[in-house]
């Protein structure tokens, strides 16, 4: 029930919202694949998401337009561009085709619930598993980023899954399970590159494992992990189609400063030098993609926190962005999960079950808050979601074990609250702000961009003119990468550095941007609101607004 509950959740969010500024981008990259047979479009991202999100446009009619592959001057990135021509190809179709390809990506989340809950039973029992599921089907967080086409859900499942079968090859080290484990970890680099940490994170459990062998728990063999590790570099190869693996890296083009040589010009500093003759070992597009990353890192962008714009983050910025974005019956069960590990042997023993998920959404956290030059989403540090709510079950498996029934009680209200706290918002998934920050109409003022505001409600901004015709003049401000007039929305767009007599939508996103073209909005009052972050302003009449009556109504909401 708990999977048809959020299955049905995830799918109709994936039709209620507009595409996103990213999903813009990642469909026409994905459809490159099968069209095209290119996987340099998003590099940054490895192409088995996105690819799978396309497949059903191979089914549908719709138009294509892959000119901008041929500008040039766009520079490495070009799939920004290619995703801009396909809105203006295809128009307000182009909204169907993106529900689509959302809904073939269900699976994702599907999967990654019925890992927690199946893991959970192996380590503790069937009742207590439930608790993570209802924790993972009700979360905004997990319900708002699975009804998109963005590699962050998929990741996370990814991350499960391969932890899920390392942690049965180490317990069991048969031939088998070390095939499972290999094809598990091949998945997960496919589905998003910083899972390379699984590497060394694997192997130093292998040591740990062979470290504390016995008659129980037989040491796993050398060969076994190698030929994981040899079944995951095969399926990321295969995943790319095999371009590259093997090419000299002196004859790579590089954009980062550290592989080019050059902040400003492509080129590559290994050419004529000995590892420059070493083969890639990857495909070309993975490393390059690592590559383009490295290079966003260096140009960094600046973090707004607080109200406030700075140059770059802060090292606490992600640990604010899960304080505030994640709901606060979860994070106080896993306070109560962390108490049980330290006060229970037993807890610890079970819980360390857990390491091969649990150590890399920690390093993954880590080193995301140290690199203070890319601090903008919060959903880079979402793997460690499910740790959390695994601690969750283990604060219920404690209460259980030492029969408290007050505790039990407690247990239960805050799972009640984490759940409904979530289902709350449920349909502004991807605005969820807790209810000690304010909720999600006071999320402007902590954080910005797809925290808050990614472009996804276009159609409420629709609904709300066909309700309000007589509300004109009007004008709408959105994140969004193409003019809304190509998906039949004929709304201009908000005068920036002034305020003009009529009635303005201003997203949250366009509210507080760091070029401050919408700041005069805020000294304003809004009237109302569309969805959770478009704000509903009401200028007057010059007239009006010197000493006639205002013709401003008294609407909180809309």
């Amino acid at each position: 029930m708990l999977l048809i509950l959020h299955s049905t959740l995830v799918m109709w969010l994936g039709w209620r919202m507009t595409p996103t500024q990213d999903e813009i981008a990642h469909l026409p990259a994905g459809l490159a694949i099968w069209r095209l047979g290119r996987t340099d479009l998003y590099s940054v991202n490895p192409p088995l998401v996105r690819g799978l999100a396309a497949s059903p446009l191979l089914l549908m009619p719709h138009d294509e337009d892959w000119t901008p592959l041929t500008h040039n001057q766009l520079g490495p990135r070009r799939e920004w561009a290619v995703g801009a021509a396909f809105i203006q190809a295809n128009g307000r179709r182009s909204w169907w085709l993106f529900t689509l390809a959302r809904w073939v990506c269900l699976p994702w989340t599907l999967l990654g619930g019925w890992i927690v809950w199946q893991w959970s039973r192996d380590v503790w029992s069937d009742a207590i598993a439930l608790v993570p599921l209802a924790l993972w089907c009700c979360s905004p967080n997990i319900i708002g980023y699975a009804a998109l086409i963005t590699p962050d859900i998929p990741a996370i499942t990814a991350l499960l899954l391969a932890a899920w079968q390392y942690r049965h090859w180490l317990d069991q080290p048969r031939w088998g399970r070390a095939v499972c484990a290999g094809l598990a970890l091949g998945l997960a680099w496919l589905t998003k590159s910083q899972w390379l940490i699984l590497l060394p994170i694997w192997l130093l459990l292998w040591l740990r494992q062979c470290w504390h062998s016995s008659d129980s728990s037989p040491r796993p063999a050398a060969t076994q992990i190698l030929f994981l590790l040899l079944i995951g570099w095969s399926v990321l190869c295969l995943g790319f189609g095999g371009r590259g693996v093997g090419q000299p890296l002196g004859e790579l083009k590089f954009y980062s400063q550290q592989l080019s040589g050059d902040a400003l010009t492509s080129g590559n500093r290994l050419q004529g030098t000995l590892p420059g003759n070493c083969p890639n070992p990857v495909p070309r597009d993975f490393l390059l993609g690592i590559d383009l990353q490295m290079r966003d890192f260096e140009l960094g962008r600046p973090c707004y926190l607080l109200g406030t714009w700075r140059e770059q983050g802060v090292w606490w910025f992600y640990l604010f962005g899960l304080a505030v974005k994640v709901p606060v019956g979860i994070w106080l069960l896993t306070a109560c999960g962390l108490w049980s590990v330290l006060r229970s042997p037993d807890e610890r023993r079970r819980v360390e079950s857990f390491l091969p998920l649990l150590l890399p959404a920690i390093a993954v956290f880590v080193v995301a808050s140290w690199q203070t030059s890319l601090h903008v989403y919060v959903r880079y540090v979402f793997c460690v979601l499910p740790v959390m709510y695994l601690f969750s079950a283990s604060a219920w498996h404690w209460a259980m074990e030492r029969k408290g029934r007050g505790l039990q009680v407690g247990l239960a209200a805050l799972t009640l609250l984490a759940v409904g706290e979530g289902l709350a918002q449920s349909p502004h998934a991807l605005s969820f702000f807790n209810i000690a920050s304010g909720g999600p109409t006071r999320g402007a003022r902590l954080l910005h961009d797809a925290n808050v505001d990614w472009g996804q409600n276009l159609r409420e901004v629709e609904e709300w003119l066909e309700r309000y015709p007589a509300r004109r003049p009007v004008t709408l401000a959105w994140p969004g990468l193409y003019p809304v007039a190509w998906v039949g929305l004929p709304i201009p767009t908000t005068p920036v550095n002034q305020l003009t007599p009529g009635w303005h939508l201003i997203s949250s996103f366009n509210l507080h941007a760091a070029h401050g073209g919408y700041r005069l909005y805020r000294d304003l009052s809004p009237v109302g609101t569309v969805g959770a972050n478009v704000f509903i302003y009401h200028v007057p009449p010059v007239s009006d607004a010197t000493g006639g009556k205002s013709s401003s109504p008294s609407t909180h909401a809309d």
